[in-house]
C-alpha cells in the first residue's frame, strides 16, 4: 500500500462495503449499558456464569438465561449480543446453555467446545439448535479450517489476522468459507494495528459479519 500509495483495501480488489462493523466486550448490565451509549450497536459477553461463591456446571444455563434476558431488557432488541463461551464445555452441557438463551435471538454463540475437538463440535451442531455457531479463533492458516469448513459444523469463523497469516491468508480463508456460505467475523484483540489492517480486509469480505 505505501509502495503504490494505495489502501490495501484498493489492492486487494476494491471495498464491497463502505462501512465496516465493530463490536466489543461487556459483562454485566452496567457495561452494556455504557457502550451502547458510546455507540456500539453490538457487543459480546461471556457465556460461563461465575461468581465469588462459585456456580455449579449444572446451574450455569439458569444462571446465563438470567444474564442474558436481563441484558437484551436492558439493551432492548435492536442491539446485537453474541456470547463467547471459550471453549469451556462439554457437549451435552453446551447444548443446555445454548437452549437457554434461545429466545433472546443472539447473533451467535462462539466456542461451546473447545474447537480442536470437531466431533464435540459436531454434537452440538446436530442438537437441533437455532442459534448460530461461531469457533476459529485459534486455528491457523487455511489448513486448520479445511475441515470445519467442509463440514459446515458453524456458522461464523473467527480468524485472527495476527494468528492465522496475515491478509492475504484471511482472504484465503474467507474465500474458502464463502463457498459453503459461512460467514467470518474476525478475533482481534491485538492492537490497533491488528485492527487497521482487519478493516481493509474485511471493506473487500463479501462473506463479513462484524469485527471485533
Amino acid at each position: 500500500g505505501k509502495v503504490y500509495d494505495q489502501p490495501v483495501y484498493k489492492l486487494l480488489g476494491g471495498e464491497v462495503r463502505d462501512r465496516v462493523k465493530a463490536y466489543t466486550h461487556a459483562s454485566d448490565l452496567r457495561g452494556a449499558k455504557d457502550l451502547v451509549e458510546e455507540g456500539f450497536s453490538a457487543f459480546k459477553t461471556g457465556g460461563w456464569v461465575v461468581s465469588d461463591a462459585g456456580v455449579e456446571e449444572r446451574r450455569i444455563p439458569e444462571a446465563l438465561h438470567e444474564k442474558i434476558r436481563d441484558l437484551r431488557a436492558e439493551v432492548g432488541p435492536d442491539v446485537d449480543i453474541m456470547i463467547d463461551n471459550h471453549g469451556r464445555s462439554r457437549p451435552s452441557a453446551a447444548i443446555k446453555q445454548i437452549k437457554a438463551i434461545e429466545e433472546f435471538n443472539v447473533a451467535f454463540f462462539e466456542e461451546p467446545v473447545p474447537q480442536e475437538n470437531l466431533e464435540s463440535l459436531a454434537m452440538v451442531r446436530n442438537a437441533g439448535l437455532n442459534t448460530e455457531l461461531a469457533t476459529g479463533e485459534r486455528l491457523y492458516f487455511r489448513w486448520g479450517y479445511k475441515d470445519l469448513l467442509h463440514r459446515r459444523l458453524v456458522d461464523v469463523i473467527q480468524p485472527d489476522i495476527c494468528h492465522a497469516g496475515g491478509i492475504s491468508e484471511l482472504r484465503r480463508i474467507a474465500a474458502a468459507a464463502e463457498m459453503e456460505h459461512i460467514l467470518m467475523a474476525p478475533h482481534n484483540p491485538n492492537g490497533p494495528v491488528a485492527c487497521a489492517a482487519s478493516v481493509q480486509l474485511c471493506a473487500t469480505t463479501p462473506n463479513f459479519m462484524i469485527l471485533e
